[in-house]
Formats: C-alpha cells, structure tokens, sequence
C-alpha cells in the first residue's frame, strides 16, 4: 500500500496537478464562470459545439502556402477541439506568425513557423489558440518549440510546458546526406 498515489487530490498526486494547474490565457473569466463553449464549422455546413480544453496535436500539413489549405487548418484545429498543434512540412519561407481563421471567422488560431530562407522546403510551425500567452524560438528549419506558462491557484508554484515540433530528414535525405541527419539529431538533443 506504500506504493499508492494520494487519493481525492492530495499533495503530490497526479490529479492534483492538472486540477491546479490550466494554460495562461489573456482573456479573464468573469465572475469565476467557465467561458461559453465555442462553435465550430463543419464540412457539411453546419455549426457544433465544443467545450474549452487544452487538447493537444501534431500533423504533416504537406504544405501551408495558400489562404484556403491555412482555413481548412484552422477548421480542422476547431473541429477536433486542439488548442495546440504542432505542424511539419509547412514550406513556408523565413520565420514569423501568422493568424489563420476558421471558414466562419469565429475561431481565430495564431500559426508560429519556421522555414529557410532561400527556398519552401522542410519548415516546421505550431498553431496556437489565440488567448494562450506562448514564447516561440525558432531552433533550425527542422526544429522549433513553445512555451506555455501554467498558471496555478497557488501564486509560488507556476510552471512550464514546452511544444517541440520537428522534422526529421526522410531516410532518402539521411543516405544522400548522413551530415544533415546527424546535425537533426545533434540539435534535436542539446
């Protein structure tokens, strides 16, 4: 019985973590009430509603370089209730943020990517819910990340979570290129 977590949201347990702890959001609650669920577009047309959750994902997007493939991202974010989404294969050049919204402008997601400067290959990004503070550093073409700062009921305890997305080199590249592969590996580990 020694082994066993602490029970009903003792100290020290899991779920006392997470009851504690949420994503610091700018908007504030009023008068303590949980915001009102979100709606959401569908393919079909139609509008549903989803609750507030900090659920998270990663996709290969295969490309993000025209308004409508940026839309159906923030659609597709919307749908399936992601407040974070790590995104690879973007092609998109240089670094910088960029505000995608869903098809009924109703969701607004802030996308913060990385690419190379000289052409739209690789490019790596995170798509963040607008109203989550994060802090985006750029690592390489292949690598970047984000943090997020939990707020916490107690003002001494605050902690961080950081979003790394990547992109590895596919095994074609790391054969014609084992110097790339293992500059991935080396940057991805440090």
């Amino acid at each position: 019985m020694g082994n066993r977590a602490p029970q009903n949201g003792a100290a020290g347990s899991e779920s006392d973590f997470l009851a504690n702890f949420r994503p610091n959001f700018r908007p504030q609650l009023s008068q303590g009430k949980p915001s009102k669920a979100k709606m959401c577009p569908t393919p079909q047309g139609t509008s549903r509603y989803v609750k507030p959750a900090l659920n998270i994902g990663t996709l290969n997007v295969r490309g993000l370089n025209t308004d409508l493939k940026k839309t159906q991202l923030a659609n597709d974010m919307c749908n399936y209730q992601l407040s974070i989404l790590a995104v690879q294969e973007t092609k998109l050049k240089d670094e910088g943020v960029i505000e995608i919204q869903t098809s009924d402008k109703k969701k607004t997601y802030e996308l913060y990517h990385t690419g190379t400067d000289n052409n739209r290959h690789y490019g790596v990004g995170i798509a963040i819910e607008k109203g989550i503070e994060a802090e985006f550093t750029k690592i390489s073409n292949r690598i970047c990340k984000a943090t997020i700062r939990l707020e916490s009921n107690d003002t001494n305890n605050h902690r961080k979570i950081v979003f790394i997305s990547s992109y590895a080199p596919t095994l074609e590249i790391s054969e014609k290129h084992p110097k790339e592969r293992e500059e991935f590996y080396q940057t991805l580990d440090s």
